[in-house]
């Protein structure tokens, strides 16, 4: 994100009355706002930084009771990142990038290794599977582009 999405998006949702947008440094929450949270929104965030779990761990603890962490990450074999992964290679061959962000994307994860390292004192209470090309009724075949974990703060 950036500072230009931040406005954008204050300018153009009349929903977000009560809800304060800002653009900062996921690693320095910290710094950004007051605890304990009701809710954190980390979508597509993750598999660009070096650290993510580190990230999940933080974020989880700053949550309050009965707070809520949604997280979208891409999944270990997703077939539609694999695709992009081929595409963006036969790609460069030619000069072109067509998925440039599979390029700075560091990280996929194993959908099980995530849920074994959300602490004791959360739980995942919905897992929902998205990708913008495979139709619904192949999800139940192929691992998506993203998964998405919501998560409570018991």
């Amino acid at each position: 994100g950036s500072q230009q999405m931040v406005e954008e998006t204050k300018k153009n949702t009349n929903l977000l009355k009560n809800v304060t947008i800002k653009c900062n440094d996921i690693s320095e929450i910290e710094k950004i706002v007051d605890f304990p949270l009701d809710g954190i929104l980390c979508s597509s965030v993750l598999e660009y930084i070096e650290e993510p779990y580190k990230i999940i761990e933080n974020y989880l603890k700053h949550l309050k009771s009965g707070g809520i962490f949604i997280l979208s990450v891409p999944p270990t074999k997703s077939i539609t990142r694999t695709i992009s992964k081929i595409i963006n290679i036969i790609g460069k061959i030619f000069g072109k990038s067509f998925f440039a962000y599979i390029e700075y994307s560091k990280f996929e994860f194993d959908p099980s290794s995530l849920k074994k390292f959300i602490n004791n004192d959360c739980k995942i209470i919905e897992i929902h599977d998205f990708d913008h090309y495979l139709p619904n009724i192949f999800l139940n075949i192929f691992r998506p582009s993203l998964k998405i974990f919501v998560i409570k703060k018991l």
